[in-house]
């Protein structure tokens, strides 16, 4: 199960154009940028090195298997809802409303939720209240903040790295720690958290 789940964080790319991927600033004073020098420690304890090349998002079959096997190892699976469960949230912007709809996951910063089969909508993760897991438990507010601070949410976001094996994604929620390494413009090196990273993300 191990060996399976590395070969789901660290994903070939073929064929990307890495002016497709949109770059952003990650947190203030980190200076990362495309080309900067980074190396990425995941949950697993594996250790990526290599050029940052921006920000993307998984595929429906790639998220789908990363949150499967994602949760399995967490030990998340029994809790958090499979993807196309229906299920119930409130939101803080209207307490006394429920709302249903079939769960699509979370990217970096939102509740992905289909309200029919043609459309599908952002919840932003500040705005949640609870929400039904597997089986109907209820999950609130704080449960849902500490799963995602701590990588436990599988996120569809993920990290692009150009290393010596090509180039690979690395989901945000896998993230244990992030190395800015210095650059010639005397830019310090800098450790952020996976917990920064993924609140810095959250806050935008």
């Amino acid at each position: 199960m191990k060996t399976a789940f590395t070969i789901v964080l660290v994903m070939l790319f073929v064929g990307c154009n890495p002016n497709q991927w949109g770059t952003k600033e990650v947190i203030d004073g980190s200076s990362l940028q495309q080309g900067t020098h980074i190396t990425i420690e995941q949950h697993g304890g594996q250790n990526i090195a290599g050029e940052f090349l921006g920000i993307t998002t998984l595929s429906p079959e790639q998220y789908q298997e990363y949150y499967l096997q994602s949760t399995q190892q967490n030990g998340t699976y029994y809790l958090l809802p499979t993807l196309g469960e229906q299920i119930r949230f409130t939101t803080s912007l209207s307490k006394e409303k429920l709302w249903e709809g079939k769960y699509a996951g979370f990217d970096e910063h939102s509740l992905k939720v289909k309200f029919d089969e043609n459309s599908e909508e952002e919840i932003y993760l500040s705005s949640i209240m609870n929400l039904t897991g597997r089986e109907g438990e209820v999950l609130g507010r704080m449960k849902l903040r500490n799963l995602f601070q701590n990588g436990e949410i599988p996120i569809m976001t993920a990290f692009v790295m150009k290393g010596t094996k090509g180039e690979v994604m690395v989901p945000l929620s896998s993230i244990k720690s992030l190395i800015v390494h210095p650059s010639r413009n005397g830019v310090k090196q800098v450790t952020l958290s996976g917990e920064m990273l993924r609140n810095t993300f959250a806050q935008k």
